[in-house]
């Protein structure tokens, strides 16, 4: 750090004369730069190559030619403020679809997770979300009278139930859909949902995500890693969500898309063939939506038996050896809440989770 009055003019022109513009200047040396300008000593440093364009020099053509030095509109725009404000007032920015937003890493970054918080006494249930390393704090928050969990505990006389997390290593773009998802699927369970906001993309704390950070040549790198939609959607929810709005994905030949015939998913053998590919609902209405929507219309569930959750008796999951056999297929207490949940409950009405899994202490 340099000392107070160490940018006189010596040492101001000995910083200076290391660069070759004023802007390169000013960016990297801006104490230095910030006492030039003060002292009007910036006239006298006639070796940067500064060249004044005429009036109408930056057209539209020689304003892309120099946009396309730079990887991003910030980088555009540090280094050469004039033509970038030129692209801006003439609306060229949002044709410049080489950008690519350094934000677009934080959206990408699997770390985000969904979570819940469930009475059982009351059958009530909030879900949430939030970046898995902000969980612990997130868990705090809740505890206050005003937050909407601590508020209903209060009011109804009961302990604040420990955070259970239902996914994680998933993206905050995909933790808005998910957290979303949850939220309808509990709804249509029967359960009192609690949350008071709006869930899904465009609410919460990344309410303000704009798709444009997804530009034409990242959302296309991205979607040939798939070789089906459907697995570009669960691979990378914010790109294809990007693609749909843009009206790219009909440009993507690449896709293998085997479309179903008028009337395929109204038979029944089709049905419960697709059907028998999957060990519990869950599975099935994750992988097969259209099939499981026939089934739930049709009324065909009740007959699908054999599903996991509909073999096993009441009081099944009370006996600690079953669910400590159950538990042991997973490696961490989120996958076994995802995976099954009912052994899950038990295991944490009984408070066998920390037996189970001592590595990590719930939130």
């Amino acid at each position: 750090m340099k000392t107070k009055g160490y940018w006189n003019k010596e040492n101001v022109f000995k910083e200076a004369k290391k660069y070759s513009r004023k802007i390169e200047f000013k960016q990297n040396a801006p104490s230095a730069y910030a006492s030039a300008r003060k002292n009007k000593w910036l006239s006298e440093m006639d070796w940067f190559d500064e060249v004044i364009k005429p009036n109408g020099y930056w057209n539209k053509e020689r304003v892309f030619e120099e946009g396309q030095k730079y990887k991003t509109k910030k980088e555009f725009q540090k280094s050469c403020g004039t033509v970038y404000q030129v692209a801006w007032k003439k609306g060229w920015l949002k044709e410049m679809d080489w950008f690519v937003d350094g934000r677009v890493k934080k959206y990408t970054d699997k770390n985000d997770s969904v979570y819940k918080y469930y009475w059982e006494e009351t059958n009530t249930i909030y879900i949430g979300r939030t970046l898995m390393y902000r969980q612990n704090d997130r868990h705090n928050q809740h505890q206050a009278d005003t937050d909407t969990v601590g508020k209903y505990a209060k009011e109804n006389g009961l302990a604040i139930p420990p955070m259970e997390i239902i996914e994680e290593n998933i993206t905050p773009i995909e933790g808005l859909t998910r957290e979303d998802f949850w939220v309808n699927y509990y709804k249509e369970k029967g359960y009192n949902v609690i949350n008071k906001g709006k869930t899904g993309i465009g609410s919460g704390s990344l309410g303000a995500i704009n798709f444009g950070k997804w530009n034409k040549k990242a959302v296309f790198e991205e979607a040939k890693k798939y070789s089906r939609k459907i697995e570009f959607q669960k691979g990378c929810g914010s790109a294809y969500i990007a693609a749909w709005k843009k009206g790219w994905l009909s440009e993507m030949i690449w896709f293998k898309e085997v479309c179903k015939p008028i009337g395929y998913w109204q038979n029944k053998e089709n049905v419960f063939a697709e059907a028998k590919k999957y060990k519990t609902r869950y599975e099935f209405k994750q992988n097969a939506p259209s099939a499981y929507a026939s089934a739930r219309k049709n009324k065909w569930l009740s007959e699908m038996d054999w599903f996991e959750e509909g073999k096993k008796p009441n009081g099944y999951w009370q006996n600690k050896e079953i669910v400590f056999a159950e538990a042991l297929k997973y490696s961490s207490k989120s996958e076994f809440c995802k995976r099954c949940r009912s052994a899950y409950y038990a295991a944490w009405k009984n408070k066998w989770l920390d037996i189970l899994f001592p590595a990590k202490k719930v939130a």
